[in-house]
């Protein structure tokens, strides 16, 4: 249980290091950036950024019961590089405007979606 407690208390503190940015003269939201801002960051933040999403999503497949509870999501992202995730949000915030001004972690999920889809689409073949 103290194991738990102390890894959870890590989890919160990755979250809060990556998502939680202080407000500048600008004014940007806590917790919210954009595929712009996403973008103008150092290659090591974007990595980090990545992780942390992705971590994020891994936990909710750690507190499943059971796999068929596990959420899709996590499932599609068990398997994958994180340079090939990279690869696929990059490509798709460089397409167009629309995701430089959208949340980064909303284009993620849609980006990761379609992947997923197609990956299942193939096997399916």
């Amino acid at each position: 249980m103290k194991r738990m407690i102390i890894w959870f208390g890590g989890v919160f503190l990755l979250f809060n290091l990556l998502f939680l940015r202080p407000a500048g003269a600008e004014g940007v939201a806590l917790g919210i950036i954009t595929g712009g801002q996403y973008l103008k960051d150092t290659e090591s933040d974007r990595i980090a950024y990545l992780i942390g999403v992705i971590d994020g999503i891994s936990i909710e497949a750690f507190k499943a019961a059971n796999k068929a509870q596990t959420p899709w999501l996590a499932t599609c992202l068990e398997n994958l590089e994180i340079a090939e995730v990279k690869t696929l949000f990059e490509k798709r915030l460089n397409a167009g405007a629309e995701t430089l001004r959208a949340p980064a972690a909303l284009t993620f999920r849609n980006v990761m979606e379609a992947f997923c889809q197609n990956r299942n689409k193939d096997s399916a073949k």
